[in-house]
């Protein structure tokens, strides 16, 4: 669907802040860094060129949504 698509190198230069502390010590360096590795997918919603939300997967025998960010900045 517009606006869900597969993180990409050019994402890390931007920015997310959830609020939340524990997560936001990543940065989307580090989910795209995440996505690289076998088994695992991250997601982000854009809206307007700004990532509104990130969603990050790990498949195994089962999908585990390892997780989920909504950018309030």
């Amino acid at each position: 669907p517009e606006g869900i698509r597969f993180i990409e190198f050019g994402d890390i230069e931007k920015h997310v802040k959830s609020f939340v502390p524990e997560m936001d010590k990543f940065t989307l360096e580090d989910y795209y860094r995440w996505s690289l590795e076998k088994n695992s997918l991250v997601i982000v919603r854009e809206i307007e060129n700004h990532i509104a939300g990130v969603l990050y997967l790990t498949i195994q025998d089962h999908i585990m949504i390892e997780m989920v960010i909504r950018n309030k900045s």
